[in-house]
This record gives C-alpha cells, sequence and structure tokens, in this order.
C-alpha cells in the first residue's frame, strides 16, 4: 500500500521526484525542438508519477559530457531528494557510450535512474544487460560453450560461423 499524506485536508500520493534533461544539437533549433522536448517529458512524469522539480538543457553536442545544463543538474543531483533523470532518450545525454558509462556510475553513487521517453528505464537497461552477460560467464565457466563437446557432432557439419 503506497504511503499517502495529507494537505490542506486532501489526501495526496506521494510521487518520486525527477529532474529533466533537454538537449538539441544547434541553436537554430533550440527554441522548437527543447519545447517540444519538455511537453514529451511533462508526459513521461505524470505517467511514471514523477514529480519533476527543475528543467536543465543544454545547445550543443552530446560528444562529450562538459555541458553547462547537465553540469548544473549533477550538482542539484548530488545534493539528493531526486529519484530520476526524465528525458526523451539516453542520447541526450551522451552519444559516447565511454561517457554513458561514467554516467552510469554517477548515477549508481547517487541511486538515481534516468527514463527515457524512447528506451525506458536505464537501470533496468542495464541490469538486463549485466545479468545477460553475468549468464554467458556462467555458462563459459561451466564449459557449455567447449567445442571440442561438439567435435563429431555430424548435424554441425554444414555449419558456417
Amino acid at each position: 500500500m503506497s504511503e499517502q499524506k495529507k494537505t490542506y485536508g486532501v489526501a495526496q500520493q506521494n510521487t518520486k521526484n525527477a529532474v529533466a534533461y533537454m538537449r538539441v544539437a544547434s541553436s537554430h533549433e533550440s527554441d522548437i525542438a527543447l519545447q517540444m522536448q519538455k511537453r514529451v517529458i511533462q508526459s513521461l512524469g505524470v505517467q511514471e508519477g514523477y514529480t519533476i522539480r527543475k528543467f536543465y538543457s543544454d545547445v550543443g553536442s552530446g560528444l562529450n559530457l562538459d555541458r553547462e545544463g547537465l553540469t548544473m543538474m549533477q550538482t542539484r543531483i548530488a545534493e539528493g531528494g531526486i529519484d530520476a533523470i526524465l528525458t526523451v532518450a539516453f542520447d541526450r545525454i551522451s552519444r559516447s557510450h565511454a561517457d554513458m558509462q561514467n554516467f552510469w556510475e554517477f548515477m549508481q553513487e547517487t541511486g538515481i535512474d534516468l527514463v527515457s521517453v524512447n528506451e525506458g528505464s536505464f537501470r533496468k537497461c542495464m541490469e538486463a544487460q549485466e545479468s545477460f552477460y553475468g549468464k554467458l560467464l556462467e555458462f563459459a565457466a561451466n564449459g557449455i560453450f567447449n567445442h571440442d563437446e561438439y567435435e563429431d557432432d555430424e548435424s554441425l557439419d554444414d555449419f558456417e560461423p
């Protein structure tokens, strides 16, 4: 059963707190594109039960994490009280896999999730990936992928990797 608090005599659901992040690549598209992202993120917040405490945005490349709005957002998250970052797509944070790995570490340290309109929960994606690789390593450790076992298997004669 979810917790409720009374405000002015009306029972209200406790919500999760979020910040929102938007990014566009160039200034010629910034006003309209940022407004469109904001509307979509607001809908995501309502749908997922988040109260958006602040919107952060940047105009520029997603190839690194050195952006004013992103830095300000991370500072706010480090202060506490935020459960998630809402965005349109994961690539709004970064288009670099190495930078996203670093950002994932920041998210783990602060206990937040990144929730995207396009991809869903980043935490769930990473947990699924870690689970998959864990199972793959388990299979390898147990000799499941030992090719010697299949050396005499005639059904594999036509197989070409």
